[in-house]
């Protein structure tokens, strides 16, 4: 049994360390280009919905594009609307990349863990390197699911755990309470999901006990972005708490047709394949969110924006010089370069600082390419100086 209980702990861990990796060598290898990429495209709440689907199934991790989007609205980037409607979308994304991830791709593994790890020990220092640190990513995600598989064999085997898991979907809310308590402990419901469809393929955990779990780890996933943001600024938890209120409606609703519906849960559970039934779930729920989220997308960001009133600052190393308003008058304009002016200088200080640790300590490749990063910012913020200069 501990011997069971090791193997499974560690297929896990590495599957938590996969996406952990998964999402560092993407934000490593784009950077803030990523990150500026997200706000221009945060535009409305479709295209919100879409960046924010896209980014999740790419960091695999709705959380952490949660994060990032509330980044984006800190600096007064995007609306809460369309930050509302990236983080609604981020969900679905997750849900759609553990459906990919979960697919009989086994073998890719070898090819990725060969091209990962050329690419990485070969250009360490480069973002070729970091790429590779995210194709590897995938692999340890794979190679996980796989062993999370092979250590439910000495479980199946165990009458006496049997039999306690076929009594789990006799207390319903039980399961939904270890789907919220595991995404939160391993800071993602995609692994969570992961792990509870290998766990029903193999016969180990009931269906109908598995869709509750998965529900939970929904609400856990919401609950998550929440806390972790609990600490940052007024704009900054406007989007992960409105999401938050989504997913409460959500979790309540969903509960309520698994708990009085019984039928409607038995259609997933019925399908073929038990696992293909848990992420169609896993999809289907968060596609029914999505759906509703965006229809009451500007009531719901409204009540945001009263609940928690704020006035945004706009991002350090973004100006709007060049917008109409800012032009219209050239006296006011001249007005507005010069703060901008002082407020580049004030930058280009603290960036001059922040060479000196980078020189005399060896600070990760991450720090690295984040400092490349800002001087490109800096530099384009400077352009956008001159040119409003030249326009005046």
């Amino acid at each position: 049994m501990y011997t069971f209980l090791l193997h499974s702990a560690s297929a896990v861990a590495l599957l938590v360390w996969g996406a952990y990796m998964v999402k560092t060598g993407i934000l490593r290898t784009f950077g803030e280009a990523l990150r500026s990429w997200l706000a221009t495209r945060l535009s409305n709440r479709f295209a919100g919905f879409a960046a924010g689907m896209g980014l999740a199934m790419l960091l695999q991790s709705s959380t952490a594009a949660s994060l990032l989007v509330a980044s984006l609205q800190a600096g007064g980037l995007v609306s809460t609307a369309a930050a509302l409607a990236a983080v609604l979308g981020a969900d679905l994304g997750s849900a759609l990349a553990a459906r990919i991830l979960t697919l009989n791709i086994s073998s890719l593994i070898p090819i990725l863990l060969i091209a990962g790890t050329f690419l990485f020990l070969r250009r360490m220092e480069k973002r070729e390197g970091q790429f590779g640190r995210m194709l590897l990513g995938f692999a340890f995600v794979l190679l996980a699911l796989q062993s999370i598989m092979a250590s439910t064999q000495p479980m199946r085997d165990s009458p006496i755990i049997l039999e306690t898991l076929a009594h789990l979907p006799e207390h319903p809310f039980l399961a939904a309470a270890v789907g919220i308590a595991c995404a939160v402990l391993f800071f993602s419901s995609l692994a969570v999901v992961a792990v509870t469809a290998a766990a029903t393929a193999s016969g180990l955990l009931p269906a109908s006990a598995a869709l509750w779990v998965v529900l939970g780890a929904n609400f856990g996933s919401a609950l998550l972005a929440a806390a972790a943001t609990a600490g940052a600024s007024k704009a900054a938890r406007k989007a992960p708490l409105g999401n938050f209120f989504f997913r409460v409606g959500g979790f309540g609703a969903g509960a309520a047709v698994l708990y009085f519906i019984p039928a409607a849960g038995s259609v997933f559970a019925s399908l073929g394949d038990p696992a293909d039934g848990v992420i169609l779930f896993h999809v289907v729920y968060n596609t029914v969110i999505g759906a509703v989220g965006l229809s009451f997308i500007h009531p719901a960001a409204a009540l945001i924006d009263r609940l928690v009133p704020v006035s945004v600052q706009t991002d350090d190393f973004e100006t709007h010089l060049l917008s109409k308003e800012n032009l219209l008058s050239s006296s006011s304009a001249l007005v507005q370069v010069r703060h901008e002016n002082a407020r580049t200088a004030e930058l280009f200080r603290k960036h001059w600082d922040a060479l000196t640790p980078l020189i005399y300590e060896n600070p990760p490749m991450g720090e690295l390419l984040a400092f490349k990063e800002r001087r490109k910012l800096l530099d384009r913020r400077c352009r956008t100086v001159s040119k409003a200069l030249n326009i005046i």
